[in-house]
């Protein structure tokens, strides 16, 4: 009997005897092949998939309220990296994992206005308040003006 070049699977000619066992041997073969390519698909999978960069998108609405008491705090189902939250008359927030968010006046030629000190980036989350004197209801300068709406990104 011949066999094929890559897995030896009997090849029959008219004068082999076919038996049960050949059949039963093929398919064990082409059965451990077979598994062999799934996992290599799964693990080729499973790699692809922890390198892909996840983003989510989203609104919140503010209060009003600023300091240590009233933080923002979006959450997210993954590790954020980067993040950015825009929607007060051209302002918007950014920052990658690890800095302080940085806050742009986009109405201004100056660019950076301040660095919001107390941005705190967690497992799956990212916090920031900001303290204006002793005043709490200054929710503008922690994108958290009164009934506001405003946009951010995450990527992680």
């Amino acid at each position: 009997m011949q066999q094929t070049e890559n897995y030896q699977l009997g090849l029959w000619e008219l004068s082999d005897q076919v038996t049960h066992e050949a059949f039963n041997e093929n398919t064990v073969k082409i059965d451990s092949a077979l598994a062999e390519l799934a996992e290599g698909i799964e693990e080729t999978t499973a790699t692809i998939a922890a390198s892909m960069p996840r983003v989510a998108v989203g609104t919140y609405k503010g209060s009003g309220r600023c300091s240590s008491n009233y933080p923002n705090r979006l959450t997210f189902t993954f590790k954020p990296k980067f993040f950015m939250v825009w929607g007060y008359n051209g302002w918007y927030f950014r920052a990658v994992e690890g800095q302080n968010l940085k806050i742009y006046d986009g109405n201004s030629s100056g660019g950076t206005v301040y660095t919001m000190t107390n941005t705190v980036w967690g497992d799956n989350y990212i916090s920031w308040y900001f303290t204006y004197q002793s005043n709490d209801s200054y929710g503008i300068g922690q994108m958290n003006d009164a009934n506001t709406t405003y946009q951010y990104i995450a990527i992680g």
